[in-house]
This record gives C-alpha cells, structure tokens and sequence, in this order.
C-alpha cells in the first residue's frame, strides 16, 4: 500500500493552523428554518479547562491583546510568563462567561445530573431544529458561538434514554477536541484539503451528569465555532447527495492511519433467531428492530446475509454546509462517535435517509477499495480509550490534581507521541 503523497509534520494540540472561515455572526447566517428562541440559565462556578487563544483572537476582536490591554489596563506591566497567564486567565473567564450556559428544563431536574446552581438573569440563545443538547449564542462585536452540552429544549425532559440526557462529559468533551486534532493532522498528512471544525475550548460546569448505574462524573460543555449544518439535516445524508461519496473517500482516508468514523451508534448487527424458518434479529446502535418477512428478505439480499452473525459498519463523518457545494472547503465535525482500530474486517456502509435499514453503499472487505491501517502510519489501537485517559484528566481538573495546563498538555502529549512517526 502506498504512502500518501504529501508528507507534512503534525501540529501540536491546538495549536495547528485553523480554518479562517466562514464566520457566522447572525443567528441568520445559521440559514436554517425554525431556529427556536430560548431563554436559558448561567451556570455558576464553571470554569474553563483551557482555551484555544490563537483561535479566539482571531474570531473575535475584542480579546486580541491590544484590546485585552485597553480593558485591562494593568495587563500593560505584565511581561513574559506573568503575561501570558493573565492572557490565558481573562479568555477563559470571558469564555465561561458567554458559553457555560444551560437550559432551563435541566435545570429544573436532578434525576440525569446532580443539582445545578445557576446565577444572574437569564440569557438569549437560539436553538435550530435537530440540535438536541447544542445552543447557538450570538456575542456582539464577534462570531456566533456553537456550545454543546447545555441541556435539553423546552418541553423535553431529561432522561437515560439514548441522546436525551441533554448533557456531555467534561471527559467526552476532552476525548472529542483529541480526536478532531487527530483527525486533522491525518487530513493535512495526507494532503486534504478537508480541516475539522475549530474548537474555541472546554468548560467544566462543576456539577455531575449521571450515569444510569448511578455513578457521576463532571459535565462539561465544548465550545465550537459556529457553522452551517448540510440541507439534508438529522445526519443522514440523501442517497443522490454529494457528500456520500466523499464521507466513503474520507472514511477510507482514515482507515490509513487506523481512524475510523464508526461507532457504537452507526454499528448494525444481523443475526437469524427462533426455529426454521429463522428470522432476521436486527441490533441498529444495539437498539433491536422488528422488520415483516419482505423487508427481512430484502434486508437479507442486500446485505449479502446468509446466516449466523453479520456487523455492518456505517460511517458517521458529519461535514459543514460548505462541503455540499465545494468539497475543497469542507470542515469535519462531531467526533464522539471517532474510534482508532487496529484491524477493519465488517462492511463499510453508507448511512442514507429514505432506505430501508439506511442502507446506501456496501464496501464489503474483498473489494479492492476497502482499506486496511497502513504500517506506518497506524494510529495504537483504541488511542485514548485505554485507559479513558480524557475521562481521568476531566477527574483530575475536577478535583484539583491538576491545573487547565495541565490537561492540555497531557492530551497534546498523547497526540504528538501517536503522530510522531508520520514523515
């Protein structure tokens, strides 16, 4: 297998050069119908892991130094490090001050988090349709801010049910910035022009989200750069859209270096049940489905299913807006679901809407196309899930162990040491 064409070093965690644009800053540059008004909630005591300075300063005017010194006229006798701290302290708070926000439904419930204090009058934000635990904040003088994890809409309760706890992890936050730079160095090794979607920082809210079990750990909220979402909406992708063919290309992209868009969720299970005739037993996510005789036999046929146990693995690569008209600008983004492997052996699919199952294409593993983890470009298998290091640096930061800096540096580490080989 051949290495790719270009050959470019790896960036340090977040500091790699970033996409310059497009910058929102309406609610209407969203270019979405039925984008909801909310009122939602400052949360109090949260705090900002860390920040990405380079990319705030450039978004928003207001937080480049010279302006940072007109507000803060002591900054002027700071010098070196005393400086750069003070810098790095004042965009953190004014990023907690602007995203750690939730809504008011959580708020009102402690049965999927540990109670939430909140503080000072309510604020405006806006929710688009489809966005579950997303807000869009519009900051004056600036860009739109995209913050996930801030609860569910109004009229929606909370709950352990899949996708509606309205929170995310400080952990999974962690785990997702980790991932886009891992995502975005394999696209610039490679030559792409594809980058993922700039991510401004983490917060940690200081309250617990629950886990059904019981247990609790930190919620967190990650601060995106706002953006445009396809035209197809929900992340399923029409079966003539353009993007289908270039999610399969960037998909098998990163099955090069051992990266992968496939998982739990986008995971299907075919396996025959009960005496003869044997049905289909379908798991989609792990979520059984019930299907009459035609769509089983139909199901059957298209997947190529003869019996025992099959896995279908849909990819799951969500793009921007941009990438529906001129791939060359497209912005990658959500990378909960990203996963490293060490080994592919289940067909690849394309999750589509209006079919049955979603299946779109099928890249079984005999066909010359499917791709396996070049040797040396393989990413360890199962980066950052062994032993949930995001999950224990989100602890660590909770807890005081460790400072913001900290944090940043022990996931930068983890990501220069994967990449290091790549030359």
């Amino acid at each position: 297998m051949d290495r790719p064409a270009v050959n470019l070093p790896p960036p340090p965690l977040l500091e790699a050069p970033f996409p310059t644009g497009p910058l929102l800053t309406r609610i209407a540059d969203l270019e979405r119908a039925r984008v909801r008004r909310e009122a939602v909630l400052p949360v109090a005591g949260a705090r900002a892991v860390f920040v990405h300075r380079a990319l705030l300063q450039h978004d928003f005017p207001c937080l480049r130094d010279a302006a940072l010194e007109r507000a803060h006229p002591g900054l002027r006798r700071l010098t070196g490090e005393r400086r750069e701290r003070r810098i790095e302290a004042l965009l953190g708070r004014w990023l907690a001050e602007k995203a750690a926000l939730i809504s008011r439904s959580q708020a009102a419930q402690i049965e999927v988090n540990s109670p939430i204090r909140t503080r000072g009058p309510r604020r405006t934000a806006h929710r688009p349709p489809d966005y579950g635990r997303a807000l869009v904040v519009r900051v004056a003088g600036g860009a739109l801010l995209d913050i996930k994890g801030t609860g569910m809409a109004p009229g929606r309760t909370p709950s352990f049910e899949s996708h509606a706890s309205g929170l995310l992890f400080l952990g999974e936050a962690l785990r997702e910035v980790a991932f886009g730079e891992l995502v975005d160095a394999a696209l610039r090794h490679a030559g792409s022009p594809c980058r993922a979607l700039p991510v401004y920082g983490v917060l940690d809210l200081g309250f617990d989200a629950r886990l059904p079990t019981g247990a609790l750990l930190p919620a967190g909220i990650l601060v995106r750069r706002a953006h445009r979402r396809p035209s197809c909406g929900g992340g399923l992708k029409a079966p003539d859209s353009k993007l289908v063919s270039l999610e399969l290309a960037l998909e098998l992209l990163l099955r090069r270096y051992g990266l992968t868009s496939v998982g739990p969720m986008t995971r299907i299970e075919l396996a025959e049940s009960g005496p003869e005739p044997r049905q289909l037993a379908v798991l989609y996510g792990g979520t059984p489905l019930a299907f009459d005789a035609d769509a089983q036999r139909r199901i059957r046929k298209r997947t190529g299913f003869t019996g025992e146990r099959l896995i279908l693995e849909g990819a799951n690569i969500q793009f921007t807006r941009e990438a529906e008209t001129d791939p060359a600008v497209a912005q990658l983004v959500d990378f909960g679901s990203y996963r490293t492997r060490g080994e592919f052996t289940g067909p690849l699919v394309s999750l589509v809407s209006s079919r049955l199952l979603r299946l779109g294409g099928i890249l079984v593993p005999r066909d010359r196309r499917y791709v396996q983890p070049h040797p040396a470009l393989a990413l360890p298998d199962r980066l950052l899930d062994r032993p949930d290091l995001p999950y224990r640096l989100a602890q660590s930061f909770r807890e005081g162990e460790m400072t913001g800096e900290e944090v940043r540096r022990s996931l930068a580490r983890v990501v220069r040491e994967a990449v290091s080989g790549w030359v």
